[in-house]
């Protein structure tokens, strides 16, 4: 009795053995998706082979994945046809193309993989393939470890090739409408941007007068009437690509005043700079940077507290001063302020006269 028991113990052991021992291999898989090709019908062929260091192999680090492919699976002739090396370089006959993707990476702590994917797959896709695993073991001894599969290849009947073409002449038809839907989409956009820019054409036309590049801008000054202040200012020039002058060195002041100042009737011209945060540190409003460069008069009047934007005014000589910042002020041949545009801007706007 004792015989027998310990006789169906061995056979459960062994069968136990049986369905174990392939798994210790299993840290190296080769998977077709699909693994049968109906040619004309199936629309790609993905191969992978698969990775994973740990107990369930005996090679513990990789430093290189090799794909073979075999034509025929019953007299394996292998060829190589792909390899990812230890610093993720992909290697071999099959590149990227149209019809061809290759990708893999080699990764020590998650699984790596190496991975081609066919469109449009044909007889000699199909075959044995044969993904090998190149690394060392757990003593750090060379090793190698692999893994196949087949892929079969059948021609489809006549009913499922009519059913295919069917059904790429229907998705042929959905993205011709999905392509006139965007290009009548394109065409409103379009129109829209050309519509936005004649009106910012216009504004320019009508409120300002440009100046020649400078430095990569080019400065616009109040030509007509109204009411404005130093906020209004910065909105108003923000809507024209750019924002309220930052006049920031000598050479930048003396471009304006010959360019525009001199000829200008107004009494004072607004520029960027505001204390009104901080007193007597004056900020620009749009590059939020201190501002550096100052032309104060030789006569500068008292300071008040209300008194906190900067502007030049006619009668020091364009010299700069300090007016109120929230007061609406007319325009209309007194006070002014100037606009800063970055170049491409105005090119976006000029460009279209």
């Amino acid at each position: 009795m004792t015989s027998v028991m310990t006789y169906q113990k061995y056979v459960r052991i062994s069968l136990v053995a049986l369905v174990w021992c392939p798994l210790l291999e299993a840290g190296l898989i080769s998977r077709a998706t699909p693994t049968g090709i109906e040619i004309g019908v199936t629309e790609t062929l993905m191969m992978e082979c698969l990775f994973t260091p740990g107990t369930d192999t005996k090679l513990t680090y990789a430093s290189s994945i090799k794909l073979f492919h075999s034509e025929s699976s019953a007299y394996a002739k292998y060829i190589d046809i792909l390899t990812v090396l230890n610093v993720n370089n992909i290697l071999g006959k099959a590149k990227d193309s149209a019809d061809v993707k290759a990708e893999g990476s080699i990764d020590h702590t998650n699984p790596s993989v190496l991975r081609i994917t066919w469109k449009g797959p044909t007889a000699k896709h199909s075959g044995s393939y044969k993904c090998v695993a190149h690394g060392v073991d757990e003593n750090g001894n060379p090793d190698t470890v692999q893994s196949e599969t087949v892929v079969t290849a059948k021609d489809a009947d006549i009913e499922k090739v009519v059913d295919h073409v069917n059904h790429l002449n229907q998705q042929v038809d959905q993205l011709l409408k999905e392509l006139n839907a965007t290009e009548a989409k394109n065409n409103q956009l379009e129109n829209e941007k050309k519509q936005q820019q004649q009106h910012l054409i216009d504004a320019q036309d009508s409120l300002f007068t440009p100046s020649p590049a400078f430095n990569g801008s080019r400065y616009l000054l109040t030509k007509t009437a109204g009411a404005m202040n130093y906020f209004n200012s910065v909105l108003t020039c923000g809507r024209l690509g750019g924002y309220l002058a930052e006049i920031d060195s000598e050479e930048e002041y003396k471009f304006v005043l010959d360019s525009l100042l001199k000829s200008s009737a107004y009494e004072s011209v607004l520029i960027s700079g505001t204390d009104e945060a901080v007193d007597k540190v004056w900020v620009h409003s749009f590059s939020k940077n201190n501002v550096t460069f100052f032309k104060w008069a030789t006569y500068r009047p008292d300071s008040r507290e209300l008194l906190n934007c900067l502007a030049y005014r006619k009668q020091l000589q364009w010299h700069n001063v300090e007016m109120e910042c929230k007061t609406l002020c007319a325009f209309d041949g007194t006070l002014a302020f100037l606009c800063e545009v970055p170049d491409k801007s105005y090119e976006i706007i000029g460009n279209q006269h």
